[in-house]
């Protein structure tokens, strides 16, 4: 009787996380894409809200990152749509016309976390960084 060989996979070949961004402003959209991928992530795109429930359906992201403005469906529309798909899903949700009111309902129906677009500088990818590690890796972003 031989025992079978454990195939242990270095970290490094693991494949990377699928972060899944959804948001009708397409230099926003891009810059997160390459962001993200230059990070090591794996990234999907949609633009609009109707593409990004059916790129989850499709993909199973690990996480997803979610305007909550856009013309098709609202943010917390999309993020009601994905949770009927798998009520486990991990959504930071981000908005460049954050208010305290739209944070609270996206937090109360489920979202990790509440981000508003500030602009595309340095401090914006920190935060981006931040998150993404605090959602898929629990990290204290208080720690980082």
């Amino acid at each position: 009787m031989s025992i079978p060989d454990q195939v242990s996979q270095d970290p490094s070949e693991q494949e990377p996380h699928k972060i899944l961004v959804v948001d009708d402003d397409t230099r926003f959209l891009n810059l997160m894409h390459d962001v993200l991928l230059a990070q090591g992530y794996r990234v999907i795109k949609a633009a609009n809200g109707a593409s990004g429930v059916a790129q989850f359906q499709d993909e199973s992201p690990d996480m997803v990152f979610l305007d909550l403005s856009m013309p098709d469906m609202n943010g917390l529309q999309v993020l009601e749509a994905m949770q009927e798909i798998n009520p486990d899903v991990k959504v930071v949700v981000i908005t460049a016309y954050g208010t305290v009111e739209l944070a609270v309902a996206a937090l109360q129906q489920g979202a990790c976390d509440f981000v508003e677009k500030l602009d595309y500088s340095t401090n914006f990818q920190e935060t981006l960084f931040k998150k993404v590690r605090a959602v898929l890796e629990g990290v204290d972003e208080d720690n980082m």
